[in-house]
């Protein structure tokens, strides 16, 4: 049950995120040469742009780490101003901006396994979850989503 319901909020992000930059263009195929390395960044919402400048030659993607799913499980914080400032940034540098969702919790200071567990027992939580996580993406201008669940209970894995 449980590891269904993780497929289920994969599933649901992942369909909100290929919404955002649809399908790849089979005539586009092999006319351009193949990145090397494809090489993701990671930043706190708080960093700078002249951090984000800084690093851009070395990523191809960068993502921020943004929203985090709530005690109860059912819903995820919303993004912050600097959040929507660093998908901007990452996209003057040419770079691919991914939003990620975690199971962080400020108010703990670690990621919260017991909120990871509510999220899952429930189908409808679960929806509801990927639901926003999308909607955010969408919203905000960003490439992708980037889930990150920490610290859960070998039950939920």
């Amino acid at each position: 049950m449980l590891r269904r319901a993780l497929t289920v909020l994969l599933a649901g992000c992942l369909a909100g995120a290929g919404a955002l930059v649809g399908g790849a263009d089979p005539a586009r195929a092999g006319a351009e040469p193949a990145t090397p390395l494809v090489v993701t960044g990671y930043a706190l919402g708080s960093a700078n742009d002249a951090l984000i400048a800084r690093n851009a030659p070395g990523l191809s993607t960068l993502t921020v780490a943004g929203v985090s799913i709530t005690a109860r499980g059912g819903s995820v914080s919303r993004p912050t101003a600097d959040l929507r400032r660093l998908v901007a940034t990452a996209h003057d540098e040419g770079l691919r901006a991914e939003l990620l969702l975690s199971n962080y919790s400020n108010r703990l200071g670690g990621f919260d396994s017991e909120a990871v567990a509510r999220m899952l027992a429930d189908e409808r939580k679960i929806a509801r979850v990927a639901e926003a996580v999308a909607g955010h993406a969408s919203d905000g201008g960003w490439d992708g989503v980037n889930v990150d669940l920490e610290s859960m209970d070998a039950d939920d894995a």
